[in-house]
């Protein structure tokens, strides 16, 4: 499955001052509250771990490859074979993403979610990104 992820904010970062301590300002520490803090009331019906602390479940506990059937073996190491590409370049050069991205950017287009028109005199396009998944 392919996403089509569209960036609405612009990148801020880029243009944004650098700010720097002059010598002759005193260090000033921060004071940290002494409040201790709980965990968000919606995490309250799960099992969770704080910084620090063993996982009081781990996977590798219940999770068991010797009892589950070869064919199901099989699939486990067909997906664990398949890669995901990590950027655009990577995903040009293998021929099935390729047909997977044609496919995606025509049902775009079929759906009208899209169509491509000239950027006006003075605006800034807004940035995109493919996010490649299997």
């Amino acid at each position: 499955m392919i996403l089509f992820v569209v960036d609405h904010l612009p990148d801020v970062t880029q243009n944004a001052p650098i700010l720097s301590q002059q010598d002759d300002e005193p260090h000033v520490e921060h004071k940290r509250s002494s409040r201790p803090s709980n965990p968000p009331l919606w995490l309250q019906d799960y099992v969770t771990t704080s910084k620090g602390s063993k996982c009081h479940y781990p996977v590798s506990s219940y999770v068991d490859y010797y009892s589950i059937s070869p064919s199901y073996k099989q699939v486990l190491a067909t997906y664990s074979a398949i890669s995901e590409p990590t950027s655009f370049k990577e995903a040009a050069t293998d021929p099935k993403w390729i047909a997977a991205m044609k496919l995606e950017i025509t049902a775009l287009e079929d759906n009208h979610t899209w169509s491509i028109v000239d950027l006006p005199l003075g605006k800034t396009p807004i940035s995109c990104r493919w996010v490649y998944r299997i």
